[in-house]
């Protein structure tokens, strides 16, 4: 995900692999702009196999915190 900062140590944003929700829900907190958030929800697609079956139920329970506004 080009020029992404999700505030996520020495490994560049291209390199991480988001495999499973808590994952996804740690990054996703820590993003700074609704982009960041987009494409670390793309990112949980591609990587999270199996997981992905559970992204419907928490993203259901947990979008009221995503507040997403419009500004990718």
């Amino acid at each position: 995900m080009e020029g992404s900062d999700w505030g996520g140590g020495d490994e560049s944003d291209e390199e991480v692999e988001i495999k499973d929700i808590p994952s996804l829900m740690n990054i996703v907190r820590k993003a700074r702009l609704d982009r960041e958030k987009i494409e670390a929800v793309l990112r949980f697609v591609e990587d999270g196999g199996e997981e992905i079956a559970y992204l419907a139920e928490k993203v259901e329970t947990s979008s009221l915190d995503w507040d997403l506004r419009g500004s990718c």
